[in-house]
């Protein structure tokens, strides 16, 4: 994959780091699934104004690097998260919203309906972006096939899967370069990012 994936997919695991924080600190607590969710937005709200100001920064000193890596937090942190948010919140009965879980129970019923799909939608809106094959241009034979096979490759993960590749990725990468700066073969990847990555190779060979 191009190199901007890589920090991106970090990035995204720094991002729900942030937006758990308050619910990890209350792991022993039960709160309402109402509560917990009006208190990520309100979580949400509070960063974005910091993610915009670094944006600013890095836009001064042309950094274009920087610039999409943090424009990638903002799309999740600030318009993806807060949405699926609302969504959950608007599907919800009056007797669910005061249901009492767990921080263990909050994640595992609402973390794939916000985090797992907006990690999933982020790792797939990265090869339908118009800017995918010029820069897919400097490792693939023909950036632009290059894009679309990726997009169809992506578009046939689940968000689970999805979530998988992009968390085991920003493991596997340092290994993988550590590795090839001291003349070693690579290690395994695991799966489903052994698959992906097969499939990478074969999309970057289109021509």
């Amino acid at each position: 994959m191009y190199h901007h994936h890589h920090g991106k997919r970090a990035l995204i695991a720094v991002v729900m780091a942030l937006l758990l924080a308050p619910v990890l600190s209350h792991a022993q607590e039960k709160v309402s699934v109402e509560s917990m969710l009006e208190g990520l937005l309100t979580l949400t709200r509070a960063k974005c104004p910091d993610v915009e100001r670094q944006i600013g920064l890095a836009q001064q000193k042309n950094d274009k690097t920087v610039i999409e890596a943090l424009e990638s937090v903002h799309a999740t942190l600030c318009e993806c998260v807060p949405g699926k948010i609302h969504r959950v919140l608007s599907g919800l009965s009056d007797n669910a919203r005061q249901e009492a879980l767990s921080q263990e129970q909050f994640l595992q019923r609402f973390g794939p309906q916000i985090i797992g799909r907006c990690g999933a939608e982020q790792l797939r809106s990265q090869f339908v972006a118009p800017s995918c094959p010029a820069k897919a241009s400097s490792i693939a034979r023909d950036g632009q096939k290059y894009c679309e096979c990726m997009s169809a490759r992506v578009a046939a993960l689940s968000d689970a899967d999805a979530v998988k590749v992009g968390t085991q990725n920003s493991d596997y990468t340092p290994l993988a370069a550590q590795a090839a700066k001291e003349g070693r073969p690579p290690p395994e990847p695991p799966q489903p990012l052994k698959q992906f990555l097969e499939a990478e190779t074969n999309c970057r060979k289109l021509h």
